[in-house]
């Protein structure tokens, strides 16, 4: 009697098609919540809107804003009901360092629908003036950046250079009728932390030389956990600390099939059971 040929080993193929259809599967899962996520937080904004009404922003209305010298709009913030200081930066061969080349006060006219200039008596600060002075006499090519108000607190922002943190920044104080209270001028790291705040409530950990195990197939430990590896042009996640075997739970092709566990930058954080 004839028998069947050889199929291969038997099972042979099964854990890979496992491990693709587990990672299938809870990919669908994730999508399926994230619809149903998607559909309830739409239900949840129409029952709001009903209750508590719903104000679409539009634009109302345009008025003009001259300046007696040519410059370039950077920022503006409202202090009050109809006071609003503009920000901006003129032309290099009109700065004096002195603060209408950067600062102006506009009261708007609601009747009129207009901006009428207004002085600058607002930042006129012993202490501010000074410092604003000082600034411009160290760097000529201080540019104003922006205005930022966090609750009370007021920042002017000014660029000293190419980097992120190469700002000065002015902190004033805004009362309830819209007056500013200067503060300091070394508010760069308060405004820096208010501006660009942490992406993540975490802190990602890059793994040390130490992490490293050597061996047929070397992998990156990740505090004994998983297993990073790069051999063959796969990229493997792997659970057990093992560099005899390739073998892992998940892998994926990389650009270069030359590229190794070395070249690659790795950032991890550990929230209870769930590895990032």
């Amino acid at each position: 009697m004839a028998e069947p040929p050889d199929s291969g080993t038997p099972g042979e193929g099964a854990p890979t098609a496992l491990e693709g259809g587990a990672y299938d599967l809870i990919k669908q899962r994730l999508n399926d919540q994230g619809a149903t996520l998607r559909e309830e937080l739409g239900k949840l904004d129409e029952r709001r809107a009903q209750v508590f009404g719903s104000k679409k922003l539009e634009l109302k209305k345009m008025a003009r804003v001259s300046t007696q010298l040519n410059c370039e709009p950077r920022d503006m913030i409202q202090l009050g009901h109809d006071h609003f200081l503009f920000g901006f930066n003129v032309e290099l061969g009109l700065k004096q360092g002195q603060l209408s080349d950067v600062f102006a006060v506009y009261d708007y006219d609601e009747a009129a629908e207009e901006f009428k200039e207004g002085d600058l008596s607002i930042l006129h600060d012993a202490k501010f003036q000074e410092r604003f002075g000082v600034m411009f006499s160290v760097n000529k090519d201080a540019r104003f950046h922006r205005f930022a108000q966090v609750g009370s607190n007021f920042y002017m922002v000014f660029r000293t250079g190419s980097k992120v943190g190469d700002v000065t920044v002015y902190k004033w104080l805004i009362n309830p009728d819209g007056q500013l209270v200067y503060d300091h001028d070394r508010a760069a790291n308060e405004y820096l932390t208010t501006a660009f705040p942490a992406e993540f409530n975490f802190q990602w950990i890059n793994p040390t030389p130490s992490d490293v195990r050597h061996g047929d197939n070397p992998h990156v430990s990740i505090q004994d956990r998983v297993f990073v590896e790069c051999v063959g042009g796969d990229l493997t996640i792997k659970i057990e600390d093992n560099t005899a075997t390739g073998e892992g739970i998940y892998s994926e092709p990389v650009e270069d099939r030359n590229q190794k566990v070395d070249d690659a930058e790795i950032q991890y954080a550990i929230q209870g059971a769930l590895i990032l």
